[in-house]
């Protein structure tokens, strides 16, 4: 019978009401505050801590291409590639039409030795198989004989090295 009385109802209870409302505003605050806190600390990670990939110098300005009908060599700015070309550039080489010739998708990307810094059309372009499965002799440069996928494998290796 006591607790039918109004006034003990409210006492007992105070300011939380029926539902807990003041408990969920307490929730909510503290989740919006963690959320402000961690973009604060991954915006200050992002602008500060982050390692820096290569640098806008390491991204090539022009494509090297070969005719593989009359050898004619042939520079393309990458600003000036067509669409299909930059779509095919993530699977393998890209292919040109030779304007020497006038033959359609005649002409192959030539690939930069990182040694002697001279342009060359590996055999791995001409016979894929050979350069995904990481065949010897794929990807090696004509005009100082590197193996150039041997080469790049090293300087990996070196680099996690270096960075340990």
């Amino acid at each position: 019978m006591l607790r039918d009385r109004p006034s003990e109802r409210v006492g007992r209870r105070g300011r939380r009401g029926r539902s807990g409302a003041i408990n969920m505003e307490y929730v909510f605050a503290g989740g919006l505050a963690l959320i402000i806190v961690a973009a604060l600390t991954l915006a200050i990670w992002h602008t500060f801590f982050r390692s820096r990939g290569g640098t806008i110098g390491d991204i090539p300005t022009e494509a090297h291409f070969q005719c593989r009908k009359c050898k004619d060599v042939q520079v393309v700015d990458m600003d000036k590639l067509t669409q299909k070309q930059i779509m095919q550039q993530g699977f393998g080489p890209m292919w040109a039409d030779c304007p020497k010739c006038a033959k359609t998708d005649a002409a192959i990307e030539m690939a930069k030795c990182p040694k002697c810094e001279k342009y060359y059309v590996p055999k791995g372009y001409l016979r894929p198989d050979m350069m995904m499965s990481g065949v010897e002799g794929a990807n090696i440069c004509p005009h100082c004989k590197l193996d150039v996928q041997k080469y790049r494998t090293e300087e990996a290796m070196r680099r996690r090295k270096a960075k340990k």
